[in-house]
Order: C-alpha cells, then sequence, then structure tokens
C-alpha cells in the first residue's frame, strides 16, 4: 500500500506497508525489512493481542537523495 505526504508544499510519494512475521523478541524499531533489494525502515510495531506470537510491522521505504 502507497500514501502520499504533503512536504513543503510538494507532493511526495511514499512507500508504507504492513508486514506481520511471527513474533520475535530481539525485533525492534533499529531492524529493517528487507525485500529484494529495497530496504524498508520500521515505523511502528504491533505485538497483537499481547499473545507473544505475531508482530505486525509499519515500514516504509524511506526517499532518496
Amino acid at each position: 500500500h502507497g500514501s502520499e505526504a504533503l512536504s513543503a508544499g510538494t507532493l511526495d510519494a511514499v512507500r508504507t506497508a504492513t508486514v506481520t512475521i511471527r513474533y520475535r523478541d530481539d525485533v525492534d524499531e533499529s531492524c529493517a525489512v528487507v525485500k529484494g533489494t529495497e530496504v524498508f525502515e520500521i515505523v511502528s510495531m504491533d505485538n497483537i493481542q499481547e499473545r507473544n506470537e505475531y508482530l505486525e510491522l509499519k515500514v516504509k521505504l524511506p526517499k532518496e537523495g
């Protein structure tokens, strides 16, 4: 899924996604999600229902430049 952000009067395309993985206690916002050659930053994390089974990660592809 993608979204658009208004920044300093210009329209910037921001690629965002939601990724669900099995729970790991060593994953935090300093980690990254790699898909092919793209490296997504983790924006937020949700331990679904606090059951330590799955993590839902909100990620974004940083702008180049």
